[in-house]
């Protein structure tokens, strides 16, 4: 593991590290301020590594990572009334 763990990660993050794991293209906006820090910030944590010229791929912890994403369930809507109880519509 890495040193400067963060623990959440912004939508761009996410977005780059996809592409890290599905592309062995360099990133179509790897020269955008905002992408490089993402790639910054995903190499130190080792969920992306460098493997050519502007071109990262994920690593096996990033690969992790994807999986743990895609298995996320979609959030669901509950009504809570102002006595703070779940009502069932």
């Amino acid at each position: 593991m890495k040193t400067n763990e963060v623990t959440t990660m912004t939508p761009n993050d996410i977005e780059v590290l996809i592409h890290c794991y599905v592309s062995p293209k360099a990133h179509p906006r790897y020269d955008a301020p905002a992408v490089k820090d993402s790639i910054a910030m995903l190499s130190n944590m080792g969920l992306i590594e460098h493997t050519g010229l502007n071109i990262f791929n994920a690593t096996a912890r990033g690969v992790a990572h994807i999986q743990q994403l895609c298995n996320i369930g979609l959030p669901v809507q509950k009504w809570v009334g102002a006595d703070g109880k779940e009502i069932q519509a």
